[in-house]
């Protein structure tokens, strides 16, 4: 099967934010085999690697390219080849750290004693382990947000959307445990459990405080 990669460059460096680009044609990252001629194609990779600024000081056009052996390369703005070790057999299979679902593929950061894996999730999943679906007409409050969290940064620094709707639920959980103690109290009483409803508002309080406490952990957790 055909490999497609996907490079970004970052001019500077931030550690968890979402990437946007335009796929064109022109961005396309040929092989080497179609830059170089053959005898300097057939040399080993270390002594083939010091012609790699040629295609890009040719090549006005030419944003990057890869060879089959170690290297991907991005030609930078002075028109040289600024290259980087890359593993083009680099398999899914993450061991003991594999926790994707859904059909993710594991990404691991290096083949022997992996510190950290990725999961690259199939067509409408989402998450860092793609168990959120965005599949069926619902649109439940994981779905819509999910694509705005922002993993390796603190509270603070995540998507306003994320932080409002973070404070409306909090705020609305506060007001609702408010008001479920403050109705057990009342109907707890002797005399508003001397009829029916008495007893049904009461359980409906204690029941309301259940349910607000379970879907405000749902949206944490």
């Amino acid at each position: 099967d055909d490999q497609m990669y996907l490079v970004l460059i970052q001019l500077k460096y931030t550690t968890s934010t979402h990437l946007f680009t335009k796929l064109e044609q022109k961005q396309r990252c040929p092989p080497i085999q179609e830059l170089l001629n053959n005898d300097i194609v057939k040399y080993s990779y270390l002594l083939r690697v010091k012609y790699y600024h040629i295609p890009c000081q040719e090549q006005s056009n030419l944003e990057c390219f890869h060879d089959t052996d170690q290297f991907i390369c991005l030609c930078t703005h002075d028109r040289r080849a600024n290259c980087f070790s890359f593993d083009h057999h680099m398999q899914y299979n993450c061991g003991q750290l594999s926790f994707c679902e859904n059909g993710g593929r594991c990404f691991q950061n290096r083949a022997t004693c992996p510190a950290a894996a990725i999961c690259a999730c199939p067509k409408c999943y989402l998450g860092t382990r793609c168990h959120l679906s965005t599949k069926g007409f619902g649109l439940p409050l994981d779905v819509i947000l999910g694509y705005q969290i922002r993993p390796k940064l603190g509270f603070s620094d995540q998507p306003s959307s994320l932080i409002i709707s973070s404070i409306v639920t909090i705020i609305m959980f506060v007001i609702g445990l408010i008001n479920g103690f403050l109705s057990i109290i009342t109907f707890r009483l002797e005399n508003p459990r001397s009829v029916g409803c008495g007893i049904y508002l009461l359980t409906a309080s204690i029941m309301s405080i259940l349910t607000i406490t379970f879907f405000t952990l749902k949206y944490l957790f």
